[in-house]
């Protein structure tokens, strides 16, 4: 027990799945007992006013008792890193947006900001700080309490941990770690002696 954000009490694990409203309801139909809890999708933030709407109402099909799990990326396949625009307010509105839709939803909302930030060439440290912080204000701003921010890396992304740590954003900003792991190959040191996974866990 952390007493973290929306940690579950006593002896509880919260699992979830995704990314895709396929994907969910098979795995949905397959485990009969002990369902997700957690529904989990991406969004990129010039979509986010047109996607987040429908993403809610395929989650909320399945069941009305799922927690959304975002991971928002700060990067456009068109646009490239777009942090800079982000910190001169040119996203102010659809950040507003996703603020008031989380806020009428009245249930946990797990958000990953800049979700993977320390793959190689994706972002700058100084600019993905700033810009978590500009975020996670505005939220504080607007009084969204039901928010808890997930600070998610890819340690198989990185040989250092330091330089992983060079995009946090401070124990005040951030509510979970998280950690994206897309095989054993990425979690023990034993199958890839470079991994540092086990590391960054301690």
């Amino acid at each position: 027990d952390f007493n973290q954000k929306f940690e579950p009490k006593g002896n509880k694990v919260i699992h979830g799945a995704g990314q895709s409203f396929e994907q969910f309801k098979k795995y949905w139909v397959v485990v009969k007992e002990n369902k997700p809890l957690i529904y989990m999708t991406y969004l990129k933030i010039d979509t986010l006013k047109e996607k987040l709407p429908e993403r809610i109402k395929e989650m909320q099909k399945i069941s009305n008792n799922l927690l959304p799990q975002i991971g928002l990326t700060f990067v456009s396949k068109t646009k490239g890193v777009q942090c800079k625009e982000i910190l001169n307010r040119e996203y102010d509105e659809e950040i507003l947006f996703l603020i008031s839709y989380f806020k009428k939803l009245k249930t946990p909302v797990f958000l990953r900001l800049g979700y993977e930030f320390n793959e190689p060439n994706k972002y700058n440290s100084r600019d993905f700080i700033l810009t978590w912080k500009y975020i996670v204000d505005l939220f504080r701003k607007e009084n969204a309490t039901n928010i808890a921010f997930v600070w998610g890396c890819c340690t198989a992304f990185s040989r250092d941990i330091q330089k992983i740590m060079e995009f946090y954003p401070g124990d005040e900003y951030v509510d979970w770690f998280g950690d994206d792991l897309f095989g054993v190959r990425h979690f023990t040191e034993t199958n890839n002696p470079k991994i540092i996974t086990e590391d960054f866990i301690k």
